[in-house]
């Protein structure tokens, strides 16, 4: 398979973005009638919504033309070419409850107490050291 359509971002803000993707079948790997084939797409950032519906045109070899584009209505059963959808949510660890934020911040106050105390020790030590150096 060949990706005619993509858009590489190395740093800065993205003002444009593919509205197509092509897919073509190299010689002798065509789809036959009734197979299955999963097309796969790298994408992001996306929008912040639940779903993101793809409009598909479908060509075979023989010019015929399968148009999955219809969308799903609410209370009617599945159109017969329906549009592939895909389900959004939201980032893994994108929202957290109040609690895992006190066990964050109990944490962070953990570890500065830590260090605190460790350079307390290493302050100390110093002391211990120059003192005994200096007694001889």
């Amino acid at each position: 398979m060949a990706i005619v359509s993509c858009l590489y971002v190395d740093r800065g803000q993205i003002t444009e973005a593919v509205s197509a993707t092509v897919w073509t079948a190299s010689p002798g790997s065509d789809i036959g009638a009734g197979q299955f084939q999963k097309f796969d797409i790298s994408a992001g950032p996306l929008p912040d919504v639940n779903q993101i519906i793809f409009k598909a045109l479908q060509y075979y070899s023989d010019g015929d033309i399968v148009r999955w584009i219809d969308e799903p209505t609410p209370g009617v059963a599945e159109p017969e070419h329906p549009a592939p959808i895909v389900e959004l949510s939201p980032a893994a660890g994108a929202a957290t409850s109040d609690s895992e934020n006190g066990v964050a911040r109990a944490a962070l106050g953990l570890g500065i107490a830590s260090v605190v105390l460790g350079l307390a020790g290493l302050a100390l030590g110093f002391l211990a050291y120059r003192r005994m150096t200096a007694a001889r």
